[in-house]
């Protein structure tokens, strides 16, 4: 098997890059390997994601495996929306500080394993949301908790409901994104603010992240919970299968509530 997901150090800085766009079983397999021997090696201070090479950062589950989950028994797709949760979750609880480098669409998975990261920049052609509602889903990887936290209930709602999409600047005025920087210079300053921090005693940065982390997520997991539960709803509709179908033939969904 491939890499699914692949890193290299330079100057206490890990570089992660992705080598597909959509989260299957070996991918979060690989992912996990890797976060376990970045957060392992002492040389590393500061994890920067640059996610999938091309115009898509990172775009979360493959839609076809969303088919059939009208007839598949509910334990099993609790527990994929866990598994899914747990791989965004990782960033957020990685003991090393995540940057978030976005050039390209981060949509769906790919746009909340964003809102996981600690600091994002993009560049102005890249594009974030949560279209899930357009195929019959909702962001249950952490969206409906993370972003009304960062952006406000009023914006998330908006970004949620609708399922549209939005610029960097317009990310980055509702606080999703910390800096917007052209094209070519995207990665350069990503890499400046991340050799900044691994300049700093790392057992300190490390502290500060965690007191932040935790002070923000102590009740994630209750919540969490009630998330899978109303995605579990949503894979057992109807309205999921004519999603996700519509979605692959490029044709606007017929959806019937139910």
């Amino acid at each position: 098997m491939s890499d699914k997901v692949s890193w290299d150090i330079n100057d206490h800085i890990a570089i992660v890059s992705f080598n597909q766009v959509t989260i299957d079983a070996d991918f979060i397999k690989d992912f996990h390997s890797k976060m376990d021997e970045m957060e392992k090696d002492d040389e590393v201070r500061v994890i920067v994601i640059k996610g999938a090479a091309g115009n898509i950062f990172f775009a979360g589950y493959d839609i076809g495996l969303m088919l059939h989950g009208e007839n598949v028994d509910p334990s099993y797709l609790s527990g994929k929306t866990f598994e899914v949760q747990q791989l965004v979750n990782r960033i957020e609880h990685c003991p090393k500080p995540v940057i978030a480098v976005v050039d390209g669409y981060a949509a769906g998975g790919g746009y909340e394993m964003v809102l996981a990261c600690d600091i994002v920049y993009a560049s102005d052609k890249a594009m974030f949301g949560t279209p899930e509602v357009k195929i019959g889903l909702i962001p249950a990887a952490g969206g409906t908790i993370r972003l009304p936290r960062q952006a406000g209930k009023h914006r998330a709602m908006e970004m949620i409901l609708t399922g549209r999409m939005y610029t960097a600047q317009q990310a980055c005025t509702m606080g999703i994104v910390n800096q917007v920087f052209n094209q070519e210079e995207l990665l350069e300053k990503a890499l400046k603010t991340a050799k900044s921090i691994a300049n700093n005693a790392p057992l300190a940065v490390r502290a500060a992240k965690a007191s932040v982390v935790r002070s923000m997520t102590m009740l994630d997991k209750q919540y969490e919970v009630i998330t899978v539960e109303e995605n579990v709803k949503c894979l057992q509709s109807s309205d999921i299968k004519e999603g996700a179908q519509a979605f692959m033939e490029n044709r606007k969904p017929q959806f019937k509530g139910k």
